[in-house]
C-alpha cells in the first residue's frame, strides 16, 4: 500500500486527480488507510512481543531492543532528509529537521516503553494505560493542531506543527500506535480466542460501527459532557472513522489467516523488512541523499495507465529486493569491510611514509 501509494501520488498528472474519476476516488480512499494501518500494526506487534518477555522492564530484552530500535529509526528519519550536495554547499534547510513517518514510529515505540515502565512502578494495568493514552492523544489532537508552536526551537516545533515542512507529527499518530498496542496486549492475554470465527466478526462489527456511527457518537458525547475538544473531532471525523477502517482490514486479514493457516514465507519476510523497504524506496523515489530520484525525472507527469504500470514495476522490484536481501547485505557488508580495510591500509602507508621522511630529514 505504501509503495504504490507514494509512487502514484508522486507521478500522477494533476489533471487526473479528481474524485470525479471512480478509480481515483477508490485509490484515494484506500491510500488514506495506509498510515493508520501502519501505525496501528506497529503498536500491535511491538506490545505483543514485549509482553512475551519479562514483566520487569529492566530485565525485559524487548525494552532494551526497543529503545535502541526507536532511537535508530528516528536517526534514519533524519538521515533520509539530508542532501549531501546541498550540505557541502553550506546550506542548511528546515527540511532536515522535518518530522516524518519514521520519527513518529520511533517516538511511538519509546512512548510504549515509557508506559510499560510507568505501569511497572505504579501497578496500573499496562493495557489500560495504552487505551487511555491513545484516546487522550485523539482527544487533544484538534487543540494541539490549532495552537501556535512558533515560540519553540525549530527542532521541537517540527514535532508539533507542519508549518515548516513536517509531513507527519506525533499527534495524532501516536494514538493509533497506542490503540494498536491495546489490541496487541489483548491478543497476548487471549491468544486462544484470536483465531476463533467470532473474533474477526467482532472486528468487522466494530469497524463498521466506527465508520457509520462514530460521528453520531461523538456528537452525543459532546451533548452529554460538553467536553470542549469534541467538536474538533466530529467536525473533522478522520481519526475514529479511519480507526474503523483499520478494524475492517484487520478482520479481513485474521479471516484469511484462519482459512489459510500457512502464510507464505516471502510475505512474512516482507513484513519484517519494512524499515529497509521504506528507506530504499525513499531514496529511489525522492532522490534523498543525492537529489536525483524518480520524482526528479517524472514528478506529476504520468497518465493513470503509466502510473499504474510504474507502481506495479516498483512493487515487483521491492519484492525481488526482499527475496535476495540476505545476499544484498552480504555483498554490502563485504564491500564496506573491504573499503575500510583499504582505507586503513592507505592511512597506515601514509603515516609510515611520513615517518621515514621525517626520520630521513633528521638524519
Amino acid at each position: 500500500m505504501m509503495l504504490q501509494g507514494h509512487f502514484i501520488d508522486t507521478m500522477l498528472h494533476p489533471s487526473y486527480r479528481s474524485t470525479d474519476y471512480t478509480l481515483y476516488a477508490i485509490w484515494e480512499f484506500m491510500r488514506g488507510m495506509t498510515a493508520p494501518i501502519f501505525f496501528f500494526t506497529t503498536g500491535l506487534i511491538f506490545v505483543f512481543l514485549l509482553l512475551k518477555q519479562d514483566a520487569n522492564p529492566y530485565k525485559n530484552i524487548r525494552v532494551k531492543k526497543g529503545i535502541r530500535r526507536g532511537l535508530y529509526i528516528i536517526f534514519i528519519g533524519y538521515l533520509l532528509h539530508l542532501n549531501f550536495f546541498v550540505l557541502l554547499s553550506g546550506h542548511f534547510s528546515d527540511w532536515y529537521l522535518a518530522v516524518d513517518v519514521l520519527h513518529c514510529i520511533g517516538l511511538a515505540i519509546l512512548g510504549i516503553i515509557g508506559l510499560f515502565v510507568f505501569s511497572y512502578h505504579t501497578r496500573l494495568p499496562f493495557v489500560g494505560l495504552l487505551a487511555v493514552s491513545g484516546l487522550l492523544v485523539f482527544y487533544y489532537s484538534p487543540q494541539v493542531k490549532a495552537m501556535d508552536w512558533s515560540g519553540l526551537p525549530l527542532f521541537l516545533e517540527q514535532y508539533m506543527s507542519k508549518a515548516n515542512g513536517s509531513i507527519f507529527t506525533p499527534i495524532p499518530w501516536l494514538g493509533f500506535t497506542f490503540l494498536g498496542g491495546l489490541m496487541g496486549g489483548w491478543l497476548h492475554h487471549n491468544q486462544q480466542l484470536a483465531f476463533k470465527w467470532y473474533f474477526p466478526a467482532f472486528l468487522m462489527g466494530l469497524g463498521l460501527l466506527l465508520h457509520y456511527h462514530s460521528w453520531t457518537g461523538l456528537v452525543a458525547l459532546h451533548q452529554l459532557t460538553g467536553l470542549e475538544n469534541l467538536p474538533g473531532l466530529f467536525n473533522n471525523n478522520y481519526l475514529f472513522w479511519r480507526l474503523g477502517h483499520v478494524f475492517v482490514v484487520m478482520s479481513i486479514v485474521v479471516s484469511l489467516c484462519i482459512v489459510f493457516t500457512k502464510v507464505p514465507k516471502l510475505l512474512t519476510k516482507i513484513g519484517s523488512e519494512t524499515l529497509a523497504i521504506y528507506s530504499v524506496h525513499y531514496i529511489i523515489l525522492y532522490g534523498s541523499w543525492f537529489g536525483l530520484g524518480l520524482a526528479q525525472l517524472w514528478r506529476k507527469s504520468l497518465t493513470p495507465l503509466e502510473s499504474a504500470i510504474g507502481a506495479a514495476l516498483f512493487l515487483i522490484a521491492f519484492v525481488v529486493m526482499v527475496y535476495y536481501i540476505e545476499d544484498i547485505r552480504n555483498i554490502r557488508d563485504h564491500k564496506i569491510k573491504a573499503f575500510f580495510k583499504q582505507t586503513w591500509q592507505q592511512i597506515r602507508n601514509w603515516f609510515t611514509q611520513l615517518y621515514f621522511k621525517l626520520a630521513h630529514r633528521r638524519g
